[in-house]
């Protein structure tokens, strides 16, 4: 059994100012899911990092980063309550570096002097293999490890 939830946007604003989005009402809807038991997975996706990033502004973007943090903390806590196990992962980046850079990795100036802000996903590879240290019945945090889940117990 598949169940598919979306919570909306809020609409009408930039990410930046409300940079801490949904994330509490995501996490909250996902622990909800846990432990009900009804799901043998559940995958999510907790924007804040990557759509707060796309803006700029990089007050906004630690903000949101912590409010990431403190739902995924949910989201794991409920999984301990179940005993299931997890994995955490991303696809790209984007708030772990806003600066665009030169080709020696020097922070990138314009004419006036000013350090120019990147608002596109990084270039820096995202190693799955490395952050794939648990591989999880409860949690998934891409659609990627859907695979990866039904041959765990194979390998």
């Amino acid at each position: 059994m598949e169940e598919y939830v979306e919570i909306p946007s809020d609409s009408g604003i930039t990410f930046n100012v409300q940079p801490k989005m949904k994330a509490l009402e995501i996490a909250e809807k996902v622990r909800d899911a846990i432990l009900s038991r009804k799901f043998d997975q559940v995958r999510v996706n907790i924007p804040n990092g990557d759509m707060v990033g796309h803006t700029g502004d990089i007050e906004a973007t630690v903000v949101a980063c912590k409010a990431a943090d403190e739902a995924v903390k949910i989201i794991l806590d409920a999984i301990e309550q179940v005993g299931g196990i997890y994995v955490v992962t991303a696809d790209h980046g984007n708030a772990e570096d806003m600066v665009k850079r030169t080709k020696t990795g020097q922070p990138q100036l314009d004419k006036a002097g000013n350090i120019q802000i990147l608002t596109s996903h990084t270039l820096q590879p995202v190693s799955t293999l490395k952050t794939i240290l648990i591989i999880c019945q409860s949690l998934i945090l891409t659609s990627v490890f859907s695979f990866m889940l039904k041959h765990v117990n194979k390998a």
